[in-house]
């Protein structure tokens, strides 16, 4: 077997694999907030917006209960997040069974969850619900 090569068929680069391996160690990806406020990469584009944003919070409950019951969906987010929260909520399922079943990593799951849960938010702030 080849040192450069540590998953058989494998086109992830070596440093990649070796990442995957690690964080495979049997500890969750969390994909929960931590309290710290994302940095919004528009934030320059319209500061007015943005300063609004930050004077009114959303809390976790509050958006997880619009998603589960608006179900909003993104042109350019393809993925069926309101089906991925309530399976998370209501089935158990752990975001590495999640980015299984969406049939991407996990790693490439955690930003899309992120930039819907900040256009939802953005969706919320601007009226909510069509």
């Amino acid at each position: 077997m080849g040192e450069g090569s540590t998953k058989e068929g494998s086109d992830l680069p070596q440093w990649m694999q070796e990442q995957q391996h690690e964080s495979s160690d049997g500890q969750e990806m969390i994909f929960e907030d931590n309290g710290q406020k994302p940095v919004a990469d528009d934030a320059s584009e319209n500061p007015e917006e943005s300063h609004a944003s930050s004077d009114e919070e959303i809390s976790k409950e509050e958006l997880e209960q619009f998603i589960l019951k608006e179900r909003p969906s993104f042109e350019d987010i393809p993925l069926d997040f309101p089906l991925f929260l309530e399976k998370r909520l209501n089935e158990g399922k752990t975001w590495s069974e999640i980015s299984r079943i969406a049939g991407i990593t996990s790693s490439q799951l955690q930003p899309k969850w992120r930039k819907y849960k900040e256009m939802v938010t953005k969706m919320m702030r601007d009226g909510g619900a069509a």
